[in-house]
């Protein structure tokens, strides 16, 4: 993982089954929304194809992305 301006990179690899192991690298913006007493809470962009969601937690999962 690495950090830049408002996303962070996530740089693994990965592996299906009976598959050549998979190099991923990808950004995942993150979000940030005013809290009501002030601050500022910060959420993952969901990198799913198509999402896009505020989430706060990533889930590795069995598609390609977290």
């Amino acid at each position: 993982m690495r950090s830049d301006f408002q996303q962070i990179r996530l740089i693994y690899k990965r592996r299906v089954p009976g598959e050549d192991w998979e190099h991923m690298d990808y950004p995942v913006t993150l979000l940030s929304q005013p809290c009501n007493f002030g601050g500022q809470r910060q959420w993952f962009a969901c990198p799913a194809r198509g999402c896009g969601r505020r989430v706060a937690l990533l889930y590795a999962a069995a598609e390609e992305y977290f």
